[in-house]
């Protein structure tokens, strides 16, 4: 997406680490684009252009990290007015360029709900796009004020993917080790008043790989996580997974990082599964620091979101992607470029997507659920959001649309409905379902001039059974009952449980008639079964009412009542017997 890839354009080698300064960016020829804000507008990150300290433009993450409710909420205004405490004065002044300050300055923002947010600003001059015009960048750091306190001599990204890591991680300069997070002190038992630093990494490693861990650091030259033996400073050795990545280096001495965890106990309990998800996890994690060491901030950002992120021009064409995008769809690369949706997916799967993109190209915000099926034939739900993005003359150059997994949401969806309208011992509907049921038919049947039946059973000398066997054996001969019924049905009709050993069933379209020779059949089938229970053969039958909708009934519970009226009939007749109302 050519507008993204320039909002900030250079000439000189790229860098990491804190924004460039005023001075800096004119040196290296570096230059925002008119459209910067519009760019980061998928950014999760604090973004904000202004014009002698007034804001003009905002992102969604700053609009939401102010708490505000739309754009003419903030521009317009001081961006010093949402600074609190004694930072408003210190932003003033670097807002009117009176102060150049390249690092980022953490500082209190207000909230219009009253709350204060702990932010991480940067102020970039940026008068190439007029003058005492700057772009304010930045982002939440609450939660990093937390974990600083283990780790204040470290910035933010190095505290909490290194010294918090749950495994040994070490720098070393050639065979020195110069840094040790506290993992790795606990791994390898340092005592309290052993340094962590200055001495040889090989000491950790077991002899039978010392000779293959030479000064020629043959070790750099793997790629993959290598099993080894490792010495403890004290209590014996252990069984390790270690890989070595080389870092940057200066003086002309090899540095690298050298990470190590302990799988003794994972070898003994944890499957192949947990293993490559680990590994899985590092390298994703190695991909997204290299990526941000070698491009841009807003490619980068695009590459390094863990959730599918794709853009096309109006037309429709995909102009590009990132990784999860091709996961997703599982694209071995850049194949979809240049490509519209109606020539990569089913036509209706690419219609939906092309009614999507025209809702944003009017400036909407549609988002809709899809289906995908994976290769194993695993079926994942994904909703899509998507936004047009904008030329210099505020015109609709192009789409941009996210996707978010909700399969674990929509699963736990399902698995609530099933828990509340289904019985747990038969797996017939629960008695508040099947009487919603009833009333959704009862009215349906009613407005059409439609037939419908009900029938009643209920285990004849249910108590006996209970008293005789058991309690277990009185559950199962209810399953193997409800069972039996549910096998006699179709699937318009509706088996429910209404409590104990009384079940009712709901036939749409079937005249008394009908109902009465179903019941029938299953009173048969019911008296033939046979349930085993300590050596014995329980045999037991069930009565049965009929009754059908009649033109005077004004709610189901009428035609309910009737069938339960027969039910009894059927009892004080003599049981096992078919009663119609």
């Amino acid at each position: 997406m050519k507008e993204c890839r320039n909002v900030l354009s250079s000439k000189g080698p790229p860098r990491t680490g804190a924004p460039l300064s005023d001075t800096e960016r004119r040196r290296r020829k570096v230059r925002f684009e008119h459209n910067v804000i519009r760019a980061l507008e998928v950014s999760d990150e604090f973004a904000a252009k202004c014009r002698r300290g007034k804001v003009e433009e905002a992102n969604s993450a700053a609009l939401n990290m102010l708490g505000a409710s739309s754009d003419d909420a903030v521009v317009g205004h001081p961006l010093a007015g949402f600074v609190g405490g004694d930072y408003a004065g210190m932003v003033e002044a670097l807002l009117s360029l009176d102060v150049i300050e390249p690092q980022p300055v953490p500082l209190l923002l207000r909230r219009f709900d009253g709350g204060l947010r702990e932010a991480l600003l940067v102020v970039h001059p940026a008068r190439e796009l007029g003058e005492g015009v700057t772009v304010v960048t930045g982002r939440d750091i609450g939660h990093e004020k937390r974990l600083a306190k283990t780790a204040q001599s470290m910035d933010a990204r190095f505290r909490l993917v290194v010294d918090g890591a749950m495994h040994l991680i070490c720098l070393c300069r050639g065979a020195e080790v110069t840094y040790l997070n506290q993992a790795g002190r606990d791994l390898l038992r340092f005592r309290d008043a052993q340094p962590s630093t200055g001495w040889r990494i090989w000491q950790i490693f077991g002899a039978e790989y010392r000779d293959i861990l030479d000064a020629d650091m043959e070790l750099l030259a793997e790629e993959d996580i290598l099993p080894v033996r490792l010495h403890r400073f004290s209590e014996g050795a252990f069984d390790a997974q270690v890989r070595v990545t080389r870092l940057p280096s200066t003086g002309g001495v090899t540095e690298y990082m050298l990470e190590a965890r302990d799988i003794t106990a994972l070898n003994r309990a944890v499957g192949t599964l947990r293993t490559m998800n680990e590994t899985l996890e590092r390298q994703v994690a190695d991909r997204t620091r290299e990526l941000r060491r070698q491009k841009g901030f807003v490619e980068n950002l695009l590459t390094t979101l863990p959730n599918p992120v794709w853009w096309k021009d109006v037309d429709g064409t995909f102009r590009g992607y990132n990784p999860a995008f091709r996961d997703m769809h599982c694209l071995p690369g850049e194949e979809w470029l240049g490509r519209r949706l109606r020539e990569v997916l089913p036509a209706d799967a690419a219609a939906r997507g092309e009614a999507g993109d025209e809702v944003a190209l009017s400036g909407g915000k549609p988002a809709y659920e899809i289906s995908m099926a994976a290769r194993d034939g695993a079926v994942s739900h994904m909703l899509v959001n998507k936004s047009a993005w904008f030329d210099e003359a505020s015109q609709p150059a192009g789409i941009i649309g996210t996707a978010v997994d909700i399969t674990i949401q929509k699963q736990a969806e399902a698995e609530l409905r099933r828990l509340a309208t289904t019985d747990s011992l038969t797996g017939a509907f629960n008695r508040r379902f099947y009487m919603e049921t009833a009333a959704e038919i009862f009215a349906l049947s009613r407005r059409h001039g439609r037939q419908f039946s009900v029938m009643m059973l209920d285990i004849d000398h249910f108590k006996r059974v209970n008293d005789t066997y058991g309690h277990p054996a009185g559950d199962e001969v209810i399953r193997v009952m409800a069972r039996t019924c549910m096998q006699f049905v179709r699937a318009e009709d509706t088996v429910g449980r209404l409590g104990g050993e009384e079940f009712a069933i709901v036939l749409p379209e079937t005249p008394r008639e009908g109902a009465t020779a179903l019941a029938e059949r299953m009173r048969e089938a019911i008296a033939a079964l046979r349930v085993e229970a300590d050596g014995h053969a329980i045999a037991f039958t069930a009565s049965i009412g009929v009754a059908e909708l009649a033109a005077d009934d004004t709610a189901a519970d009428a035609v309910l009542a009737r069938a339960d009226q027969a039910l009894y009939e059927a009892k004080r007749s003599g049981r096992n017997r078919v009663v119609a109302f």
